[in-house]
């Protein structure tokens, strides 16, 4: 079955779980897929630490970063039926649903594209003037939303990527902020 991608390659889950995916509108089984468990949450977060500290993405420009997300976009609207319809099959949507939130998350995708390069080492007025506040868009680290140890999965995974692909395309902002040294 190998339906986990960890490390770089697909795998199995390591206690073997599995968990039966039925269509809600007619409940006919589409799939059996492999169920992670905290183990296998585990390796995914061990090996995005390592790839993370190995510096391809963690070092590349936000310019870079952006490009990436334009082409996820550009993925699914390419892939877009395709899509649609293992959405349809997971969620009981209709097709044409699922092609609206496939078009959603691609615009989504496109907006922090643009996002990601923009804007960085802008300055922000505190109203203070003894402090300088500044935009510094870099990678944050490996990031996971969990529930009990598990990386939390919803009824349609395209609500997932819309909510976490600021993380996880490292094009989160972070506010520094420093005094400044007064003279004399």
């Amino acid at each position: 079955m190998a339906d986990l991608f960890i490390d770089g390659s697909w795998r199995d889950a390591r206690d073997g779980g599995t968990r039966e995916i039925r269509c809600p509108a007619d409940g006919r089984h589409v799939r059996t897929v492999c169920e992670a468990g905290p183990g296998d949450v585990d390796a995914a977060v061990q090996a995005a630490r390592r790839c993370f500290e190995a510096g391809g993405w963690s070092q590349s420009s936000s310019q870079e970063r952006g490009r990436i997300l334009t082409t996820v976009a550009g993925l699914l609207v390419r892939d877009k039926p395709d899509v649609a319809r293992l959405e349809s099959l997971d969620t009981g949507k209709r097709l044409v649903e699922s092609g609206y939130d496939v078009d959603d998350v691609g615009a989504v995708f496109n907006y922090f594209a643009a996002q990601a390069g923009s804007e960085s080492g802008r300055v922000v007025d505190t109203g203070r003037p003894d402090v300088v506040s500044r935009v510094v868009r870099e990678p944050v680290g490996v990031c996971a939303s969990s529930r009990r140890g598990i990386i939390r999965c919803c009824r349609w995974p395209g609500r997932s990527l819309r909510r976490s692909r600021p993380v996880a395309a490292s094009c989160s902002s972070r506010a520094s902020s420093r005094r400044r040294r007064r003279s004399g």
